[in-house]
């Protein structure tokens, strides 16, 4: 699955940073931020189609020796959800081990501060996850 737009989230209890590829699938870039909450699947069914996803890559936070973290046994219930919602799409996992220390590492290195920058981070994030998978499945 190389060609095509992907859709990378960074999943979270209170936003959500979403990424997008190129449609040769190389170069992953920020889109936005959205809330969680209501109405946050059907946002992201509207990109997929305004965008043409062909496959949603969801960051899986996982310990440093790998367990499933309770934060990940959120993913994948939001993962079911995602995928009872949008079934004709391929909703993939990918380990997010240091996405936000290093969107937070990006953020202080651009001059901005942390409080500036929380819907930024989580599109970094989201960029780290997407061009992660992008990289190992090129």
């Amino acid at each position: 699955m190389n060609k095509g737009r992907k859709l990378g989230l960074d999943f979270g209890s209170t936003r959500i940073g979403v990424a997008i590829c190129d449609p040769d699938g190389i170069l992953a870039t920020p889109f936005s931020t959205l809330p969680s909450g209501p109405g946050l699947l059907d946002e992201i069914s509207s990109i997929c189609k305004s965008e043409e996803i062909v496959a949603i890559v969801v960051g899986l936070p996982r310990s440093l020796s790998g367990e499933i973290s309770h934060a990940a046994n959120l993913v994948n219930d939001f993962k079911a959800q995602l995928t009872a919602h949008l079934p004709d799409l391929p909703i993939l996992t990918f380990d997010e081990r240091f996405t936000t220390t290093l969107a937070n590492q990006a953020l202080r290195a651009s001059g901005r501060s942390a409080k500036e920058g929380r819907a930024v981070i989580d599109q970094i994030a989201a960029v780290n996850i997407l061009q992660s998978y992008l990289d190992a499945n090129g």
